[in-house]
């Protein structure tokens, strides 16, 4: 599984700084993706080899979430400011048009991006797109993550999770995988995607548990 990547930031008109990198054709066709709940940048190789992303000429340009791994918090944020900070990154990448990804936690974003500037997109995916609280099934596979409880739990949940990386990952995985199904378990069961779950976790949380709290509020 290869995930060598780029890691870099740019200043946004606030001042605050994004974060991203990239994987896959440096000059392909740029396809902006948009991270899982918790997570980061780090998950696009969730998706196996990094090949396929040079054998289909995709330039794949992960961004973090404000408040996750390389982008800094902002407060008082809404799901459609989201589409405010792609169009910054966009423009100072020079990318006129580009498709975006949401995986997981990151759809919903995908889908704010199709909403408020599909003049610009040449493709929106969402792959198993996280849903409302209260949709079917929602629980199941995220339940750690408390969707729709108070701020207060999930505060409490990822302290507890943000300690438990630190001191014992793989106690960590083991637990995740007990409320995840049956085809992700046999997943991490494997040594590299197993490594790159607990990385991008890790690097969500590592500014702190402002950004994945505020983005499982939104």
């Amino acid at each position: 599984m290869t995930d060598t990547r780029n890691d870099q930031q740019i200043e946004l008109c606030d001042g605050r700084l994004l974060g991203y990198t990239e994987y896959g054709a440096r000059e392909g066709v740029p396809v902006l993706y948009f991270h899982g709940f918790p997570g980061s940048r780090l998950d696009f190789p969730l998706f196996g080899d990094g090949d396929a992303a040079f054998e289909t000429n995709a330039r794949i340009i992960a961004v973090d979430r404000p408040g996750m791994g390389l982008s800094d918090f902002k407060r008082g944020r809404k799901m459609l400011d989201w589409p405010d900070d792609v169009t910054e990154l966009a423009d100072a990448l020079q990318l006129d048009r580009f498709a975006v990804l949401g995986f997981s936690g990151g759809g919903p974003y995908a889908a704010a991006c199709a909403f408020k500037m599909a003049g610009r997109l040449a493709a929106t995916g969402i792959v198993c797109g996280m849903g409302l609280p209260d949709a079917p099934r929602m629980v199941h596979g995220a339940s750690w993550t408390l969707p729709g409880k108070p701020s207060m739990m999930r505060r409490l949940l990822l302290m507890l999770t943000s300690m438990g990386l630190q001191r014992e990952p793989d106690r960590f995985l083991s637990q995740s995988k007990e409320t995840f199904s049956e085809p992700d378990r046999v997943l991490l069961d494997q040594p590299e995607p197993a490594r790159v779950f607990i990385d991008t976790v890790k690097e969500a949380l590592r500014p702190g548990i402002g950004g994945a709290n505020q983005d499982a509020a939104l």
